[in-house]
């Protein structure tokens, strides 16, 4: 009886987390193509390519977390389940630790790489603006999630993957008015790029502070060492999750670094009005997963192997399936929707 409702609130959690990604996801897309149209015609798209840019080098910087959330997120499948409230105030603890290692590292190898901007992003001296601040603040902003971010694993050992869409869709609706507010109004990239400064943060502030509500029992202060072996078998899957994680971080930013270096910004912002429509594919189909997670994640620690790995085919199967689907529009719709757009 016990595992029938587990069956049941599992699929319940996953409709749930499902409803709540697509509705969070479909908000964002259409604030993020009203946010480009403002942008390009009160700025222009020379800008957009340089956003494009300091955000590809920002994210290959990004590869030094070497996929730990993922990682975590395994880890604590089997507490949550066993409702081991003191292993995951060790692992919680034990992860904050790491992602504000992670937080140090990506500020100072950025800061190191700050000399060779002028070789990484082409052509924006047209532009009346200064690279270094406009890397910095991304820098900075980048830097700063990583100190209050790492509660956000939460959402999906727990099988509440609906929560952080309602919170992400509130803040991302409130960032993206005020982001074309501060365009219309002002008509200066530098305001525009200290209103996403503060927005980030204030946002990272405000998931945080949701997860202390939402999982009081979750606590870092007094938390035990992590016993050693846990630690092993962290580093382990870590380093089975190395390469997927260079690879990804290579393939997202690779594009946008090449054209900026060779070609130049104005370019690169032609070609990121192309890519938004793949990235965001991408992005649904991430969520999507991370959707499923969390309840394929506690079936996994019943230990009933053979039901997890044709649950794991079955979403396999749906997934390739959509995929080639999605390629298939792509591939005829992309450029009459540029040229509608």
């Amino acid at each position: 009886m016990n595992s029938d409702n587990e069956v049941v609130s599992r699929k319940k959690n996953s409709i749930k987390s499902i409803a709540f990604s697509c509705g969070y996801n479909l908000t964002r897309i259409i604030l993020q193509f009203i946010f480009r149209s403002v942008f390009i015609y009160y700025l222009n798209v020379d800008y957009l390519g340089l956003n494009s840019a300091v955000a590809g080098i920002i994210n290959l910087l990004s590869v030094t977390e070497l996929g730990l959330n993922t990682v975590i997120t395994f880890c604590l499948f089997k507490p949550v389940a066993d409702g081991d409230t003191e292993k995951i105030n060790s692992i919680i603890n034990y992860y904050r630790k790491m992602y504000m290692i992670f937080g140090l590292v990506i500020a100072t190898l950025g800061i190191l790489l700050m000399p060779f901007l002028k070789f990484l992003i082409k052509d924006y001296t047209n532009l009346d603006i200064n690279i270094y601040i406009v890397y910095g603040v991304s820098l900075l902003t980048t830097a700063f999630s990583y100190f209050c971010t790492y509660r956000n694993v939460l959402f999906t050992a727990y099988q509440h993957q609906y929560k952080a869409s309602i919170i992400n869709m509130v803040t991302n609706i409130v960032t993206s008015v005020c982001q074309v507010l501060s365009i219309l109004l002002f008509r200066n990239y530098y305001v525009y790029l200290f209103v996403c400064l503060v927005l980030a943060i204030v946002c990272n502030i405000v998931t945080y502070v949701c997860t202390l509500k939402l999982y009081p029992s979750v606590k870092v202060k007094g938390a035990k060492k992590l016993p050693s072996e846990d630690k092993k078998v962290i580093t382990t899957n870590i380093k089975g999750m190395l390469y997927h994680r260079i690879s990804s971080a290579v393939l997202q930013a690779s594009d946008s670094i090449i054209i900026s270096a060779f070609i130049g910004v104005n370019l690169l912002g032609v070609y990121s009005n192309y890519s938004i429509f793949t990235t965001n594919l991408i992005l649904v189909f991430s969520i999507l997963a991370e959707a499923l997670t969390g309840s394929v994640g506690n079936l996994m620690v019943e230990g009933n192997k053979e039901k997890s790995y044709k649950i794991y085919q079955d979403l396999k199967f749906a997934f390739f399936w959509l995929a080639g689907f999605c390629s298939i529009c792509l591939m005829v719709l992309l450029n009459p929707a540029i040229e509608i757009w």
